[in-house]
């Protein structure tokens, strides 16, 4: 797991950088962006409270900033299957 980070604007941002399920937060939130720090060989799946899928990054995604503006989700997890380094950008306030 990483450490939790805020900016002024509000947005929080996660570290992940082991393969693990990572619950970020169980309230209603924004899904800003996802940067891949490093390529991993495994997909990276955000789910829902439900466990329910929302987006999913194939296996052996390219390094970069991903825009998912996905809003009003209710929890948020990022569940990483293998090893990996990125940084989840979210907003609490949904």
């Amino acid at each position: 797991m990483g450490r939790q980070f805020t900016d002024p604007s509000g947005f929080r941002s996660q570290r992940i950088t082991t393969a693990t399920t990572t619950a970020i937060t169980t309230k209603r939130t924004y899904l800003h962006r996802i940067v891949i720090l490093v390529a991993v060989a495994s997909a990276i799946t955000v789910q829902n409270a439900a466990g329910t899928a929302v987006f999913v990054f194939p296996a052996s995604y390219p390094v970069g900033s991903y825009e998912l503006n996905l809003g009003d989700i209710t929890g948020l997890t990022i569940v990483t299957a293998g090893a990996s380094d990125l940084l989840v950008v979210f907003d609490p306030r949904g």
